[in-house]
Formats: structure tokens, C-alpha cells, sequence
């Protein structure tokens, strides 16, 4: 545990996980939305000079651009990653209701007889 003193009190490390202050989960960043909202804004006044500019680009050149474009235009999608563990049990018993072995045919054909 980290511990600080300052004047006469002892400041320990937040080791909880738990938020103390701050924006609350889920809140946007003010500063970031004002920021892309100036960006648009900029493209928006400037873009017929833009178009111009970008006509006279390599075609890399448009590429990389567009792509800048894009990543400061657009939100984010952050990657979902699942960790599921199957149920293998479960699924050897819908395999072998779906694929009777021969016995077990032979034994339904001689049941109905």
C-alpha cells in the first residue's frame, strides 16, 4: 500500500477499485466532444478548398488522407472479445441424439417390432 504524508495527514493509494470523484462511467468527455465538434466545424467552412486540395493528391496520398479523415470524423468501435468455454458434455449428447450410432438403430428398429 502507498502511503503519503502531507501537513499532518496520511494519504493512502486508492487499491479498492472503486471510483472516487470524477466523470461516473459512461460520460462523455467534454473536452473531446468540443474538439471533434471544432474539427467538423473546420471541415465543414474549409471544404471546398479541401476538395481542391485533395483532387491534386497522389493517390496514396488521398488514401492516407481519407483515412485521417475518417478516424477524427467518426467514433470509435472498440473490439468485443468473448471467452466462452463450452459445454462439451452437452454437446456430445446433441451429436449423438442427431447421429444414433448403428446399435442404437438397430435397437430402435427392433423396439418398434
Amino acid at each position: 500500500m502507498i502511503t503519503k504524508v502531507v501537513s499532518n495527514s496520511i494519504i493512502m493509494a486508492n487499491t479498492t477499485g472503486e471510483k472516487f470523484g470524477g466523470r461516473k462511467k459512461g460520460t462523455p468527455n467534454k473536452l473531446t466532444a468540443e474538439l471533434r465538434q471544432k474539427i467538423n466545424d473546420f471541415l465543414n467552412d474549409n471544404w471546398n478548398c479541401l476538395q481542391k486540395d485533395f483532387e491534386r493528391l497522389e493517390p496514396k496520398d488521398k488514401l492516407n488522407f481519407y483515412e485521417k479523415l475518417l478516424q477524427n470524423g467518426l467514433p470509435r468501435l472498440q473490439s468485443t472479445q468473448y471467452n466462452i468455454k463450452p459445454d462439451w458434455e452437452e454437446h456430445k449428447k446433441t451429436i449423438k441424439s442427431l447421429f444414433p450410432s448403428d446399435e442404437e438403430l438397430q435397437e430402435a428398429k427392433e423396439s418398434e417390432n
